[in-house]
């Protein structure tokens, strides 16, 4: 009977969705589930790299950035970030777009060429 209890708990500590890994990656802390699930973050000051979008627009100049995940997801995962500049201006809010492999920031602001901003980012999607 002792066995027969020992299996039943095993199967169902098996079956409850816990943490199996984490660590960092390319500077992205991350978590992976038994699920599949995974969930990365990514926190900077001062990053740069931002490109200017076009020209100015209603006198809002329109900046992106791209940055590779730490680990690629299956699929596209769900996606938030922001943004805020460090320099002078003001920023607007920050659009994300994600891919399996990557995130896209894009936000306006009010100065041209101010590329220094503080940024968090949090996705969470498949790895398996």
């Amino acid at each position: 009977e002792l066995l027969e209890a020992k299996r039943e708990l095993r199967e169902q500590i098996e079956q409850v969705d816990h943490v199996i890994e984490q660590g960092t990656a390319d500077g992205w802390e991350y978590r992976k589930w038994s699920s599949g699930r995974m969930e990365q973050w990514l926190s900077v000051e001062n990053d740069s790299g931002w490109s200017v979008v076009g020209s100015a627009w209603n006198n809002m100049w329109w900046e992106e950035r791209i940055i590779a995940f730490g680990l690629p997801f299956t699929e596209v995962p769900i996606a938030y970030g922001n943004v805020e500049r460090v320099a002078s201006g003001f920023s607007t809010g920050c659009t994300v777009k994600p891919t399996s492999t990557s995130v896209k920031l894009m936000t306006g602001g009010s100065q041209q060429g101010d590329t220094a901003k503080n940024l968090q980012i949090y996705a969470i999607g498949k790895y398996k």
